[in-house]
């Protein structure tokens, strides 16, 4: 069975891109950490967000991005990540 480890790899890989403006690029890797910890709200978070910043219509994607980010503030580990990327969605 594949660790946690390997999940966060991939989540920190997507942290890279994202912070090198290449939404489209985290996406792959935030989908396999996603396989990895389906139930991490962190990396369904990060997913969100980076769908979000990589969508040419984003008014499309905001209510949906909006719903997850506001969930995964709430229950989450670390609520201040996506508290600020629904600040950012706004």
């Amino acid at each position: 069975m594949p660790s946690s480890a390997e999940a966060k790899a991939a989540y920190r890989r997507a942290e890279m891109m994202m912070r090198s403006d290449r939404p489209d690029k985290a996406l792959p890797e935030l989908d396999r950490a996603r396989e990895l910890a389906p139930d991490d709200l962190t990396y369904r978070a990060a997913r969100a967000w980076a769908r979000f910043c990589a969508a040419s219509d984003k008014a499309a994607l905001a209510d949906e991005t909006r719903k997850l980010l506001n969930y995964a503030a709430m229950h989450g580990e670390k609520p201040e990540i996506p508290t600020f990327w629904l600040g950012r969605v706004e």
